[in-house]
């Protein structure tokens, strides 16, 4: 479920996991990080860590490479920790349970 790369509004963001002896982040403890500067999301491949917890962290990026692409910078308009969190694990519920599909 975690792509190489994605787009959102026509930049191109690419998508790195990484070591964890290779992590440089702010927050020595993140499981990911999203540089807006170069559109690059890392996720760090602890091996105590699941593919579950891996994909729940990529879609935690993911929201906080989408609120950058709105133009919101860390700390605006739900653009935090708390929301991001909780707004991931819905999105992971959402995916481990959708089913079929209806014609559009």
């Amino acid at each position: 479920m975690i792509p190489k790369t994605f787009e959102l509004v026509g930049r191109k963001w690419t998508v790195k996991l990484i070591e964890p002896d290779e992590a440089f982040f702010p927050n020595q403890g993140a499981s990911g990080y999203t540089d807006p500067n170069t559109a690059t999301v890392y996720i760090i491949m602890r091996k105590e860590e699941s593919s579950e917890y891996r994909t729940i962290t990529f879609l935690h990026e993911l929201l906080h490479a989408i609120w950058f692409s709105r133009g919101l910078g860390f700390g605006d308009e739900g653009h935090n920790e708390q929301e991001i969190e909780s707004t991931a694990l819905l999105l992971h519920q959402y995916e481990k349970t959708k089913k079929g599909e209806v014609e559009v």
